[in-house]
């Protein structure tokens, strides 16, 4: 797995959780 595609994923959820909220 590539650094940035974890990043990317992470920054998703982080984003998702937050506008879930």
């Amino acid at each position: 797995m590539r650094l940035e595609v974890t990043l990317k994923f992470q920054c998703g959820d982080l984003k998702g959780k937050h506008l879930g909220k």
